[in-house]
């Protein structure tokens, strides 16, 4: 009865989302054996994960440190979806490239473009409205390097693509594109209830 009425903390949210995420994933590798709604049990799961961000992001002590664990988070689960693809193989050509930190890291960056929005609003320091811009911007012109490999020769371009997925936290190859701007809207709303 005392869970009903404390309500879940965003540790509970969290592991609510990655059991959902499982979920979701076991169709998605065992698509031929396992129904196809099954997939809707992952639906919410990156809401879940935004809401989570939005409140980690607001009571950090650091954001450059929150920021720096959400983009190490990148790379370790890039190499291990890279690594797990190396040692099981899909017949059909399935390979892992979902990596919900890469979304996150994008999210903590167009949260930093509205704090700069807010000090310009406060200040009125014009330099802080072209950070936010910038900011605002930075995870479409993070995905020109992505756009761009396609342009190189095969050999390369394979390589260059692997590395890129890795280190360039691109939002042409997040998992939910430009749903990451939703991320900026929670933390806008952060301190309404509504």
């Amino acid at each position: 009865m005392k869970l009903i009425k404390q309500g879940m903390t965003t540790f509970d949210i969290k592991i609510l989302g990655i059991i959902l995420m499982v979920i979701d994933h076991v169709h998605q590798m065992f698509f031929t054996v396992v129904p196809t709604w099954v997939d809707y049990f992952g639906r919410p799961v990156a809401l879940l994960f935004f809401f989570t961000s939005v409140v980690g992001f607001s009571h950090t002590h650091s954001k450059k440190m929150y920021m720096l664990r959400l983009y190490i988070g990148i790379i370790i689960m890039a190499i291990g979806s890279q690594i797990m693809t190396m040692l099981f193989p899909s017949a059909i050509g399935v390979e892992l490239i979902n990596n919900i930190f890469r979304d996150l890291f994008l999210g903590t960056i167009l949260m930093s473009a509205v704090d700069a929005f807010g000090v310009f609003k406060d200040n009125k320091r014009v330099s802080q409205f072209f950070k936010g811009l910038f900011l605002l911007l930075l995870p479409i012109l993070l995905s020109v390097p992505i756009l761009l490999i396609g342009s190189l020769p095969s050999n390369v371009s394979t390589i260059v693509a692997q590395v890129t997925m890795i280190f360039v936290p691109s939002m042409a190859i997040a998992e939910n594109s430009l749903m990451i701007y939703l991320i900026p809207l929670l933390y806008v709303a952060r301190n309404s209830r509504m």
